[in-house]
C-alpha cells in the first residue's frame, strides 16, 4: 500500500512508472518540502535518507551514474533492475537494502563511510535550496519539476 510508503519511494515509483530511473540525493531531499504538512516542517537530512533506505525499507534501493545530468542518482531496484551488475553497500559486514551499480563502485561499500562522503558532496546543494540539475548546473526546482513532486504526492 502506498499510503504507508516513505515519500521518497513514492517519488521514485511515480517517477520510474513513466520509464525514467531516478533522482539525486538533493531532489529527493528537497520534494519534502511538497510533502510535509506545515507546521511540521522537519525534514530529513541526507544521513537519515540513506539510514532509511538502507537500513528501514522493505524495497532495495540503488545508486548508479546518470549520464544525462552526470550526477548519481537513487532509483527502486525492482525486477528489471535486479539485472544490473553491482554488490549492496555493507554495515559493519552485513548487506543492506542499499544497492551500488558498478558504474559508482568508486563509492565507499560501507554504508557509514557513504554518508560521509554523500554528505560532503551534496550538503552545500541541499543547504542551498538547489536540489536539482538543469543543463548541467545545480538549480532549485523548476515550476515543471515542482508540478510533478505535488501530483506525486497527491495521486501516490
Amino acid at each position: 500500500m502506498m499510503a504507508n510508503k516513505p515519500y521518497w519511494h513514492k517519488l521514485l515509483l511515480y517517477w520510474m512508472e513513466k520509464g525514467h530511473n531516478g533522482f539525486t540525493l538533493p531532489f529527493l531531499i528537497g520534494s519534502q518540502k511538497y510533502h510535509l504538512p506545515d507546521g511540521n516542517l522537519h525534514p530529513q537530512g541526507i544521513s537519515g535518507l540513506i539510514t532509511e533506505m538502507a537500513l528501514h525499507s522493505d524495497t532495495e534501493t540503488y545508486i548508479t551514474y546518470c549520464p544525462d545530468i552526470k550526477q548519481i542518482i537513487f532509483g527502486l531496484r525492482n525486477i528489471d533492475k535486479q539485472k544490473i551488475a553491482g554488490e549492496f553497500f555493507q554495515l559493519k559486514g552485513r548487506n543492506t537494502q542499499l544497492f551500488r551499480t558498478k558504474v559508482v563502485n568508486d563509492l565507499p561499500i560501507e554504508l557509514d563511510a557513504l554518508i560521509i562522503e554523500l554528505t560532503d558532496r551534496f550538503q552545500t546543494y541541499v543547504d542551498n535550496g538547489q536540489y536539482s540539475v538543469n543543463d548541467l548546473e545545480w538549480t532549485s526546482f523548476t515550476a515543471k519539476e515542482s508540478d510533478f513532486i505535488k501530483v506525486c504526492f497527491l495521486e501516490a
